[in-house]
């Protein structure tokens, strides 16, 4: 009968510590806003409204003009205009085009990248 109550006791004092240890310890997680797949994140946008810089491997072109860097294509690029981003073929890295677009951001310019819609130009 001894051996009864004492793994009672034993019982009611566990639920008791994991009762206080619920109200002691906090355990939440972080505010997350993820994006939807689809909800917006592309736009057209014309010609007119924009200057096309061109990531190549070794040189830079906008506007049908080859400068050697980002920096001096960017100058010659209109002052109002956005810039959208474009590597020259699909040889040109990834990292080398983000890289572009992360530097001109920095200088306070609206900057996005390009990128060909699903199914045009295939094999081209």
């Amino acid at each position: 009968m001894m051996y009864r109550s004492f793994v009672d006791l034993v019982f009611i004092i566990l639920c008791a510590l994991a009762v206080l240890l619920d109200q002691s310890i906090a355990v939440r997680g972080l505010r997350a806003d993820p994006a939807d797949v689809g909800s917006g994140g592309t736009e057209a946008i014309a010609l007119e409204d924009m200057e096309v810089l061109v990531v190549g491997d070794e040189a830079f072109g906008l506007g049908g003009e080859e400068y050697p860097d980002a920096g001096s294509a960017v100058a010659a690029a209109g002052p109002d205009k956005p810039i959208v981003v474009v590597p020259e073929s699909d040889s040109v890295s990834h990292h080398r085009v983000v890289e572009v677009w992360w530097d001109i951001r920095r200088t306070g310019r609206h900057v996005e990248l390009g990128v060909r819609a699903s199914g045009e130009g295939e094999g081209s």
